[in-house]
């Protein structure tokens, strides 16, 4: 999802709230918390006037993650009731990140599948106000003519054998070299070059240069602690 927890209605969440059962004054105290008065503060300790969020929940506060469990339950609701995929489980949610599992006999009935419980979720995700991150959806499929029949109806963000992880692209293909008379037992993977996680780590250097450059080795060391 994109900017998930900013994009969270808050009349819906407390009508989610009380339709599912939250503990009702933690909700009143969240977004209580959620309204105070705000000041962003820059430079030299110097701070603007103040302001207010008007939607959204503070993805640090203790109960986010609750909060938001309860307000996606009607899209897993309605993923259950509309699905018509027999003796499966579609759809997992891991905070804001869905995942949508599909398997059959035949690949042009599973890339129908694939379609039919994404347009359901998205349609929900709709109705609560969720937009989906088309730049991160992934598709990791064991036949490219899945991908190619999905992707037609779905855009997605890449079309090859590699699922981006945290900003850092992991393969999921079995690249295996030959085995040698040097090398006993299972065969040694082979490397496979990651374009994202390539250009991280030549961002970091570039970073690590300038500051070492800038504080010295000591000091560097330091701000790297506090997580500058």
């Amino acid at each position: 999802l994109r900017k998930c927890f900013e994009y969270v209605s808050r009349n819906k969440f407390w009508v989610a709230c009380e339709h599912h059962g939250y503990p009702m004054e933690i909700a009143r105290l969240s977004l209580g918390a959620y309204g105070w008065d705000r000041r962003i503060i820059g430079s030299y300790q110097l701070a603007g006037s103040t302001s207010k969020a008007s939607r959204g929940i503070a993805a640090g506060s203790p109960f986010a993650t609750a909060e938001l469990k309860f307000y996606l339950l009607n899209v897993v609701k309605d993923v259950q009731l509309s699905c018509t995929i027999p003796n499966q489980i579609p759809m997992s949610i891991f905070v804001d990140d869905f995942a949508i599992t599909i398997s059959g006999d035949k690949v042009e009935k599973v890339a129908e599948d694939i379609i039919e419980v994404f347009k359901c979720v998205s349609h929900s995700l709709g109705l609560i106000g969720l937009p989906i991150a088309h730049d991160k959806t992934e598709l990791i499929a064991t036949s490219d003519k899945i991908v190619e029949l999905v992707n037609k109806e779905v855009k997605l963000a890449h079309k090859h054998m590699v699922c981006k992880n945290l900003g850092i692209d992991v393969s999921y293909q079995a690249f295996r070299s030959k085995q040698t008379h040097k090398h006993k037992g299972q065969r040694p993977r082979r490397k496979v070059k990651l374009a994202q996680r390539g250009a991280r780590m030549a961002v970091f250097q570039k970073r690590a240069k300038k500051c070492a450059m800038l504080f010295g080795k000591k000091r560097y060391a330091k701000v790297m602690n506090m997580g500058l």
